[in-house]
């Protein structure tokens, strides 16, 4: 098969991906993560997939899912997510938040 430009030859192998994926069901982090950049699973989806695939489950409380922990406000009667200050700095691992642990570290 030859392609006279780039965007024909994408166009193709979007048709080819998108029929493969809708007809092909293959568990693995690839697949997931194919899916999850295309739009067709949520954030949560494509975690729990992640987890299911490391044996981690709801099902199973000594294996319980891994989840990042995004949130800084806990204390708030209104889940506010479009001020800044909801979401914790993801710039540092969780056990820098503190800032006497962040001086202990340093």
């Amino acid at each position: 098969m030859k392609f006279y430009d780039t965007g024909e030859r994408d166009e193709v192998y979007y048709y080819i991906a998108t029929f493969l994926e809708n007809h092909m069901t293959e568990h693995t982090a690839e697949s997931y993560m194919l899916q999850w950049q295309r739009g067709h699973l949520s954030n949560y989806q494509y975690l729990l997939h992640l987890n299911s695939l490391a044996d981690r489950s709801c099902n199973d409380l000594s294996q319980y899912p891994v989840l990042p922990w995004v949130l800084a406000d806990y204390t708030g009667a209104h889940l506010d997510l479009t001020n800044s200050g909801t979401f914790r700095d993801l710039s540092k691992p969780v056990g820098a938040l503190n800032k006497d642990r962040l001086e202990r570290l340093l």
